[in-house]
């Protein structure tokens, strides 16, 4: 279509809008922290291949008429907000292409065709576990640090007491 700015926030007049398609444009930014209040009986919402960037709106799960949720191909990072697998009616839910991390939702509660496809952060559900850095690994990191430090410092104070008594008798006044 070769539409150009930010989320059109005048959507909020088009009182009974149902379906928004506004794939395969040139839209750039954050979506409006209020989308739920700008589109709110909206079945079918797509986003894709655009340049959103940001988060993903956390009360997108207040659009409660959501069947299909298509955000791939943008820039979107951080966290998907868990909240969105209350989303009782989603069918479809793609957030392929993007830069998202971390845990995804868990859409447990019915059949949905989901794409995290080239989000390299994510993780369970359907994707490998987070991996998260047990509590030894962390302990064990710090006592290396505090060895290595003490190491030093011992090295430090040995070789100044060996210099300074050599000093000492090397010197001619004494």
């Amino acid at each position: 279509m070769g539409l150009k700015g930010h989320f059109p926030l005048g959507l909020q007049y088009c009182t009974s809008l149902t379906g928004l398609d506004l794939s395969n444009n040139d839209f750039n930014g954050p979506l409006p922290s209020n989308m739920s209040k700008l589109i709110p009986y909206v079945t079918t919402l797509d986003l894709s291949s655009n340049n959103f960037s940001g988060d993903i709106p956390s009360n997108l799960d207040n659009i409660t008429f959501l069947n299909v949720l298509n955000l791939d191909h943008n820039q979107f990072s951080g966290q998907i907000p868990p909240t969105l697998a209350q989303l009782a009616r989603i069918k479809t839910f793609n957030v392929a292409y993007n830069r998202l991390s971390g845990s995804v939702p868990n859409f447990g509660h019915n059949n949905v065709l989901v794409s995290y496809d080239n989000n390299l952060g994510l993780c369970n559900g359907p994707l490998d576990p987070c991996l998260a850095y047990p509590k030894k690994i962390q302990v064990g990191v710090i006592v290396g640090a505090l060895v290595g430090a003490l190491v030093f410092v011992v090295i430090v104070v040995v070789g100044i007491a060996y210099i300074l008594p050599k000093k000492k008798q090397d010197d001619p006044s004494s």
